[in-house]
């Protein structure tokens, strides 16, 4: 996995989540002993804190977050380039009541299949370590959303604190594979292993802030989380940030309701 650039660990990633995308929530839910509810419900109250009607959630997997946004009656679209973890996106909205408010668009997260400043705000969760490009990432978010809009980003990390930190390598190495094991029945070995290696690739929360500055967000800041084991970045588009002029039809979306 950490020889992986490119395309070759986009076919990889997309592979991975592609097999693990039926059991995908309840792993989370396991493994963060029910937190990852408490997460989005900040990350939504983050994103909504100075208004907005519409918003994007990119690398949207399931749908979780979008749904959250959503619960808040407010419109997203979800976007993901996994074809089945757009599907149960789908069919949760759809289950739970979201079909008019949210839409899933197939597409890459380094490469919006949406126009310039389309959207009041923008989420993404746990996404910077399964992209090629988090400067990409980030400077597509920053093209589709509206000058002044808020970026809010919430991803795994490593405690600054040495000592916590080899404790937490200890969790992630022992414990998690543990939880791997009885969700996916043994079946998927590597996911066990991608999720503590790409957390100790992922850069730490301070070179994220400077990232999504470079990419024209400002007034970035960051919060820890759970003994800063996962860290939430808010940012603002700059009212003179120059997007990529980039337009875009209207997107093909993949309505809940069908």
């Amino acid at each position: 996995m950490a020889e992986l650039r490119g395309e070759a660990k986009a076919t990889y990633v997309s592979a991975l989540f592609a097999r693990i995308a039926r059991r995908y929530d309840l792993f989370n839910t396991v493994v963060t002993f029910g937190d990852d509810r408490r997460w989005r419900s900040l990350v939504a109250d983050l994103a909504l804190a100075r208004g907005g009607q519409i918003g994007v959630d990119v690398a949207t997997g399931t749908g979780e977050i979008a749904m959250e946004l959503s619960r808040r009656g407010v419109r997203v679209v979800g976007v993901d380039f996994c074809r089945e973890m757009m599907g149960m996106a789908v069919s949760k909205a759809s289950r739970d009541g979201h079909g008019e408010r949210t839409g899933f668009v197939l597409g890459d997260a380094v490469s919006l299949p949406l126009g310039d400043s389309s959207f009041d705000f923008a989420t993404t969760g746990f996404a910077l370590r399964n992209v090629v490009s988090i400067p990409a990432l980030f400077m597509e978010i920053a093209r589709v959303v509206r000058p002044g809009g808020r970026v809010v980003c919430i991803e795994l990390t490593r405690p600054p604190a040495k000592w916590f930190c080899d404790l937490y390598e200890v969790y992630l190495q022992r414990v998690v594979p543990l939880v791997g094991r009885l969700v996916w029945d043994r079946l998927e070995p590597e996911a066990y292993s991608y999720l503590p290696n790409s957390i100790a690739l992922c850069p730490l929360a301070e070179e994220v802030k400077g990232i999504m500055e470079r990419c024209g967000l400002q007034g970035v800041s960051y919060k820890y989380l759970n003994l800063a084991t996962v860290a939430v970045h808010v940012g603002t588009k700059q009212q003179s940030a120059i997007s990529g002029q980039r337009s875009a039809p209207p997107p093909n979306l993949l309505k809940a309701d069908g």
